[in-house]
């Protein structure tokens, strides 16, 4: 609605005239001062007229002049030619063809009543009501200032190419930093304001990175508040989440919202939307909630929905966070159940912590124990379920990883997700089967850690026990794997029981980081030259390696040669010619399904 001084500035100083047919002509063409359109014929016409503009110009300009004319400060009137003294008022209500008012048989007290109480009203609830400082739904940040790349030239329409799916944002856009991927910095910076509302309320998301992922409230030059994302490590969600500053101390001070990605790693970017100021204390999530469990039976059991959110769970038991994992916790109603085995913790105290929940969620007390999944009944009985392929009980699984034979039984060892139908938060799902075809779940035999996710490797049986780790004369079952944390990894678990249990060697990571990314170590034993040999992809200045690194012990690693090409799970051995053992080549290859035919001598890959 047009604001009365508005009203008067644009009708100051201005004369008025009528001609013959009681038309205002303007001396010189203007617009509507409701909608900003101009009239089709600027010599011959009203301010509005009933037939050109719609109702809601009618209204929002008989409550202007109502104010022009009528408040002391304004006061004004017309001298036209056909009648004494005529309020300006009338000519607005009374067009050509009375009948075509949308006025017509309203009293003209009652309508200026009415129309004053709705100013008012309007007024009020301007006043007091909240404040949408910035819903970036529009194509460009307006008088948002950006520096570096990136916030792009203006707000994301939700995900942006290579991100995890966006949610939590409401309209169509938001402020996300992702342009250009996590190695991409910058800064926006909003307009000054002043503080007139007791909060400032928000979405976030996005990384957690204190003063490098975050959102800043700066006032004189100087961070009066701030706010990061949820997530710090490989996993987790894209999902906006509720923030709010209390601000009641700052009233009627200058102020400016500052967003800034300074990240370059893992969860390097932040996502914003919906700034708005106001007098109400945002409902926001139970912050820290926790349960404590005592540990009765072989699970406890999850209740997991999918599009509630991932929410990062810790099992703590004896003070020592034993299990930390992202998991879609459902606040109400559950699709399925996710479980963890706490049956080396049976009799004792777990406490079951997150960082948030809603403020109504169920996620906690719906939590339960059993000494089996439930639903397990009518697993493998669905209509969709795989029956030859080798598939998990519950979740997401992907890479095969150490394919190994001991014993009688084939391992094998996957890339699994036990809490969620997508990918991310990576274990290693342990199976075994005596005939490749029946398969055993056996549960997971590597859990995250405070290196990072399990991702993808290799696993040897250590004959020789050449490590030390066999126990009883039986060699122990190795497995290599890549914990991509910051910085990520390469570590080893090893097994004194078949398979059953494995123990993180403490003497992790037995290779530190070449490059970030560099992953999926590939053990074998290289019999000539009696030692182990390793290859490991690694990306260094934008192109792609294979590198060899040897070791006597599995423990102690050195490079020795790379070779260029190839993109993620490397893969080297040795096949006969023809079946002739005294004729054998060496096949490398790769995950991009490239591969070279050479020489291999213990060190150094050379293709022919």
């Amino acid at each position: 609605m047009i604001r009365p001084s508005e009203m008067a500035e644009s009708l100051s100083g201005r004369r008025f005239e009528t001609s013959t047919s009681q038309r205002v002509v303007l001396n010189r063409p203007h617009k509507c001062l409701a909608c900003h359109a101009y009239p089709n014929h600027y010599r011959n016409s009203l301010i509005f007229r009933s037939l050109r503009h719609s109702m809601l110009c009618n209204v929002a300009m008989c409550a202007a002049s109502f104010f022009t004319i009528f408040l002391p400060s304004l006061r004004t009137s017309f001298r036209l030619p056909h009648e004494k003294h005529r309020p300006f008022m009338s000519y607005l209500l009374m067009p050509d063809d009375y009948s075509l008012s949308p006025f017509k048989g309203i009293r003209m007290k009652t309508l200026l009543t009415t129309l004053l109480l709705l100013q008012l009203v309007s007024a009020a609830r301007n006043a007091d009501g909240d404040i949408v400082f910035a819903n970036f739904e529009g194509e460009t940040y307006g008088d948002w200032k950006t520096t570096g790349t990136a916030f792009g030239k203006g707000p994301a329409r939700g995900t942006l190419p290579g991100q995890m799916a966006v949610t939590g944002f409401k309209g169509k856009g938001l402020v996300n930093s992702f342009f250009g991927g996590d190695k991409a910095t910058g800064t926006l910076t909003s307009p000054e304001f002043k503080i007139e509302r007791k909060y400032v309320s928000f979405l976030i998301g996005g990384g957690g990175h204190e003063g490098k992922t975050c959102m800043n409230l700066v006032i004189d030059g100087k961070i009066s508040r701030t706010a990061t994302g949820p997530n710090l490590v490989a996993g987790g969600s894209e999902e906006l989440e509720v923030g709010s500053w209390d601000v009641s101390n700052l009233a009627g001070k200058t102020a400016q919202i500052q967003i800034v990605d300074q990240a370059t790693d893992g969860w390097g970017h932040i996502n914003v939307d919906q700034i708005v100021f106001t007098d109400t204390k945002p409902a926001l999530s139970q912050a820290n909630p926790s349960r404590d469990v005592v540990i009765t039976s072989r699970y406890v059991l999850f209740p997991v929905r999918a599009g509630d959110g991932n929410k990062q769970v810790t099992i703590a038991v004896a003070g020592k966070d034993e299990r930390v994992f992202d998991i879609e916790l459902a606040d109400g109603e559950p699709q399925w159940w996710a479980a963890l085995d706490v049956s080396a913790w049976k009799g004792k105290t777990a406490v079951i912590r997150t960082r948030k929940l809603k403020a109504n969620s169920k996620a906690l007390s719906a939590i339960d124990q059993a000494d089996q999944v439930k639903g397990e009944d009518k697993l493998y009985h669905e209509t969709l379920r795989p029956q030859l392929h080798f598939t998990a009980k519950r979740g997401w699984l992907n890479d095969p990883n150490g394919l190994v034979y001991h014993n009688g039984k084939y391992h094998l060892f996957f890339q699994h997700n036990p809490y969620g139908w997508g990918w991310g938060n990576m274990h290693w799902g342990h199976a075994v089967s005596k005939d490749l075809v029946h398969w055993e779940e056996h549960g997971e035999a590597l859990y995250p850690d405070a290196f990072g996710p399990m991702f993808s490797g290799s696993a040897v049986v250590d004959w020789k026990n050449t490590s030390g780790f066999g126990k009883d004369n039986e060699p122990p079952l190795v497995l290599f794997y890549t914990a991509a944390g910051n910085p990520t990894v390469q570590c080893l678990a090893y097994s004194n029981d078949d398979g059953a249990t494995f123990t993180k060697f403490e003497g992790n990571p037995i290779v530190k980081q070449v490059t970030p990314g560099n992953r999926d170590p590939k053990v074998l034993w290289h019999e000539p030259s009696k030692h182990w040999v390793m290859t490991l992809y690694v990306e260094e200045s934008g192109k792609h390696y294979i590198h060899f690194l040897t070791s006597p012990d599995l423990k102690k690693w050195t490079l020795q040669s790379k070779t260029e090409g190839f993109f993620e799970c490397p893969d080297l051995f040795a096949l006969p010619l023809d079946g002739d053992g005294a004729r054998v080549k060496w096949i490398l290859t790769a995950a991009s399904h490239e591969y070279m035919v050479g020489s291999f001598d213990g060190a150094k890959f050379i293709p022919e």
